[in-house]
């Protein structure tokens, strides 16, 4: 079961990080039930699952396909918003309740906005990754809440 097919907002020109080997590769390596089940697995392992209570509103970033937000949603949570910069990513994903097509390092998000926030790969897909990984996590350290995870 996926979310209705969410309206995709644009803060950014598109970029296309789908790389047909990379993807091969990727798809090669798990299916998208097996993603899933092991991020579900790894939220209980951890225990963010109990930490983070199910109305709050949380980040997926680089969510490409929703990997992370169709884990969270099995496991409760329905205020997932994705952003990744690759629309045609973000097209195939249909689990998030909210979709942004924008650049991680400069997100337009108001401070203090998520409880949680979830990378699950991406961060070596940053052109400049010494740089770009910094703009990153200090984005992610403005947009998360006091509290946050």
């Amino acid at each position: 079961m996926t979310y209705r097919k969410t309206k995709i907002v644009r803060w950014c020109r598109p970029q296309e990080c789908e790389n047909s080997i990379w993807e091969k590769a990727f798809s090669e390596f798990e299916s998208r039930e097996e993603a899933v089940k092991k991020m579900k697995r790894r939220l209980r392992e951890y225990q963010i699952a109990d930490k983070i209570e199910k109305n709050s509103i949380i980040l997926d970033l680089f969510c490409g396909t929703g990997h992370m937000s169709e884990a969270l949603r099995r496991l409760g949570y329905k205020n997932t918003v994705g952003l990744d910069i690759s629309l045609s990513l973000l097209k195939k994903n249909s689990y998030s309740k909210k979709l942004v097509c924008g650049n991680a390092t400069q997100m337009r998000f108001r401070a203090r906005s998520f409880k949680a926030i979830f990378i699950q790969g991406g961060l070596h897909h940053l052109p400049k990754a010494k740089v770009d990984t910094f703009k990153v996590f200090r984005e992610c350290r403005r947009i998360l809440k006091k509290d946050g995870y």
